[in-house]
């Protein structure tokens, strides 16, 4: 056109508007995810849902879709037990894995 009109584009502040958003679980410190397939989806959501009210950020990802990066990684059981590595923890024992979780994310 004839006119001139003076414009700056969105990338221009990209980086300030970006950080008016809290952190993606993804991108959190206290990444924490639970590993399950087809038959353990309803067991790991049972203990995200024990985790979550002990504070602690978890998200279930089946085993497929697991990202690069995961700070600590569950791995839900068809007995309803939780693995983090070579430790398996019942229900039962909630206080024990909340206790090594609270150590590996300090």
């Amino acid at each position: 056109g004839k006119n001139n009109i003076p414009a700056v584009g969105f990338a221009y502040y990209v980086d300030e508007f970006m950080s008016l958003f809290p952190e993606s679980p993804a991108a959190s410190p206290q990444n924490i995810v639970i590993c399950v397939d087809t038959s353990t989806v309803s067991i790991g959501v049972e203990w995200a849902k024990q985790l979550r009210q002990q504070n602690f950020i978890v998200q279930i990802l089946l085993e497929l879709h697991l990202p690069e990066f995961v700070k600590i990684l569950l791995h839900a059981d068809e007995d309803g037990n939780l693995r983090l590595a070579d430790k398996v923890y019942g229900i039962e024992k909630i206080n024990l894995l909340t206790d090594e979780l609270n150590r590996r994310l300090a």
